[in-house]
């Protein structure tokens, strides 16, 4: 059990519960004694004036109320002020916090926040850009630059994306660094694993930790169509490591040349260059879970 009293809560209104009155939420569930802060960040072009309140908080713990996305933004908040980062899982797939084994039920989920334990967990990055849960390039950060247009979300919408990419999708070409040695790779996408899944339980790395100092490197070769349902029924029963059509690799680092393009962290896209440094900060962050 932590011994913290004051938390300030971000609340992402467009994530997978976007809906919800969180705030009324929060305050109907406070316990005694405790101090909750509120800020509901609505728009991107908003963030500095997120930022500026968030630094004015005296609140010991920074808790994100949304999906990996706003995890990982509140992260870098987190790894700045060297606080603490709290969870409340409201996204699409909530990969980290399914990893993390974060109850999805709000009540649950905010019991857990007040009586967990404060641990160093692993954070990865892509040319210092931070992410804590997965990476990656290729098909899934196309994906997740299709994702983003917010058109349809949950789960069945990124299952409509995936359809209407799958088919047309041409595998790259890779150039992989590890060390002295260099080796090329053709393959459909390469995900940079620090948590075990994407979220929804679609589990590309059923092996990966938070806390071992390395990252799993998942390299999905060129299949054929005839196979996407086979590899997407591993992908739900944490098999797909078993796959003769997946290569994974575990590091502390790598660096990656391609065709510059589209990046996802923690489902979020970014555009990159054509080399990319990969790597992982052993027990950079303090997380409660």
């Amino acid at each position: 059990m932590n011994s913290f009293k004051h938390f300030l809560f971000l609340i992402n209104p467009v994530s997978g519960s976007a809906k919800l009155n969180w705030v009324e939420i929060l305050q109907t569930v406070k316990p005694k004694g405790y101090n909750f802060e509120y800020l509901v960040w609505k728009e991107a072009d908003k963030k500095a004036l997120m930022i500026r309140d968030i630094n004015s908080s005296d609140a010991e713990v920074l808790v994100a109320v949304g999906g990996d996305g706003t995890i990982n933004l509140l992260a870098e908040l987190v790894l700045q002020k060297e606080k603490v980062l709290g969870i409340i899982p409201s996204g699409s797939g909530n990969g980290l916090a399914r990893h993390l084994k974060i109850p999805l039920d709000t009540k649950k989920a905010i019991s857990w926040l007040l009586n967990s334990e404060v641990k160093k967990m692993d954070v990865a990055s892509v040319n210092d850009n931070h992410f804590l849960c997965t990476a990656g390039i290729g098909f899934d950060a196309l994906i997740g630059k299709d994702f983003a247009k917010r058109d349809s979300t949950g789960f069945w919408g990124y299952v409509k994306k995936v359809i209407n990419r799958v088919f047309s999708y041409t595998p790259e070409i890779y150039r992989l660094k590890i060390g002295n040695s260099v080796v090329e790779k053709e393959a459909y996408m390469i995900t940079f694993a620090n948590a075990s899944q994407f979220g929804n339980n679609a589990f590309i790395a059923p092996q990966a930790s938070v806390e071992d100092g390395k990252l799993n490197i998942c390299i999905m070769k060129p299949f054929p169509l005839i196979m996407a349902l086979p590899i997407a029924f591993r992908l739900f029963t944490k098999s797909l490591d078993k796959s003769k059509y997946l290569e994974t690799l575990t590091l502390s680092e790598i660096n990656i040349d391609r065709n510059p393009g589209p990046v996802h962290l923690d489902g979020d896209p970014y555009e990159m260059n054509g080399s990319l440094n990969i790597k992982i900060l052993p027990k950079k962050i303090k997380v409660i879970y």
